[in-house]
């Protein structure tokens, strides 16, 4: 049995934006069977590596030929969040600036 009480999310930055992450911001995401409900954490480990996307929307207007920087969100403990749900993200800037990183259909929950 795995201990599911702290959830990660792996998000798929696109490269665009790779100069925006920093280890330890905020971040959230949100899915559409919970509405409007975040589910708040932080980055806790920035890929090194430029790849390949790993999740797809399904939307015709997708560029599916971009690299993206895969990205780990810890949730903060004890949030409830299916496993391998796909979900939206929002990784913000510190020191409350409004810049940050809107990341669609991005990720995927996953156990610590």
């Amino acid at each position: 049995m795995a201990d599911d009480s702290v959830l990660r999310v792996r998000l798929d930055v696109d490269e665009s934006d790779v100069s925006k992450l920093r280890m330890g911001q905020r971040a959230c995401v949100t899915a559409e069977a919970y509405g409007t409900h975040k589910f708040w954490g932080h980055v806790m480990r920035v890929g090194h590596i430029l790849g390949k996307k790993n999740v797809r929307t399904d939307e015709p207007s997708e560029h599916v030929d971009t690299k993206i920087l895969e990205t780990l969100v810890e949730l903060e403990p004890g949030q409830q969040l299916l496993l391998g749900l796909r979900v939206d993200s929002f990784v913000g800037r510190r020191r409350g600036k409004r810049a940050g990183i809107v990341v669609e259909r991005s990720g995927k929950a996953e156990k610590r």
